[in-house]
């Protein structure tokens, strides 16, 4: 959850309940430290919290993901989504553009106002390949040439067709990069 505390926290609605939850597990969210666990531990509890009264509708969202997926899959047939028949977070979509680079396509999808990642946010700013798609079974340079993209509670059809929009030519551009 990138982001202030304060932003964070109101998304969820209930900024006082959760700011006791992460205090009682052990600290404030702003200093994790060795306290990860106990903070993550609240802040799931609150998500859960927050799929149950309808404030994130999981199923919703997932339509959205599994739509992207589609689309993508569509236009791009040589990419593929990472975990696929795995259970997943339903507004999580790691896709492989073979052929590119992660961080060039990242760019790209910047300069057309989409917004998506080249891997976790407690790995950002790292340049290495993400060690969870290596644990998956990729090399360094499929694992490197993976893009994150995340759909949420206020993400729409409309937003999901204009990234698909504008996929094709950010690959294309981002393999004619890649052989230079």
């Amino acid at each position: 959850m990138a982001g202030s505390r304060t932003l964070k926290l109101s998304i969820l609605g209930d900024v006082d309940s959760l700011n006791k939850s992460l205090k009682t597990a052990g600290g404030d969210v702003d200093s994790f430290g060795d306290k990860v666990g106990k903070a993550s531990a609240a802040i799931g509890k609150a998500f859960a919290a927050a799929a149950a009264s309808k404030i994130y509708e999981a199923s919703k969202v997932q339509e959205l993901r599994e739509r992207f997926e589609a689309g993508l899959l569509s236009s791009a047939p040589s990419a593929y989504i990472n975990g696929v028949d795995a259970k997943r977070l339903p507004g999580i979509s790691n896709v492989t553009f073979p052929g590119t680079q992660s961080d060039s396509l990242l760019l790209l999808m910047d300069s057309e106002k989409v917004s998506c990642s080249t891997g976790a946010a407690c790995s950002a700013g790292v340049h290495r390949p993400s060690h969870v798609l290596l644990a998956m079974g990729h090399n360094e340079i499929s694992a490197q040439s993976s893009l994150r993209f995340s759909l949420g509670a206020n993400s729409t059809q409309a937003d999901v067709d204009f990234a698909l929009s504008v996929l094709p030519t950010v690959i294309e551009r981002g393999r004619a990069a890649n052989q230079k």
